[in-house]
């Protein structure tokens, strides 16, 4: 019977800065650690293209378009 385990390798890491989220911000944050020469580590719970940062943009776009449409059948 094959035996499933639950264990797992721990493997030890050791960084100069450990940026949590990679948002807008997270992002920007390890980029510029990293090339000061810092050992950057940036971790996140979601795909980076599927941030909040990337959703608020997309809100600000469309609210800004609707915008626009009202003004110009307001005239």
């Amino acid at each position: 019977m094959l035996q499933i385990s639950r264990d797992y390798p721990v493997i030890d890491h050791t960084y100069d800065a450990v940026v949590v989220g990679a948002g807008g911000a997270g992002l920007r944050a390890a980029f510029g650690l990293a090339n000061e020469g810092f050992k950057t580590a940036c971790i996140t719970k979601l795909f980076p293209t599927r941030s909040h940062t990337v959703a608020a943009q997309v809100g600000v776009i469309i609210n800004h378009e609707v915008l626009l449409l009202s003004w110009k059948y307001c005239n």
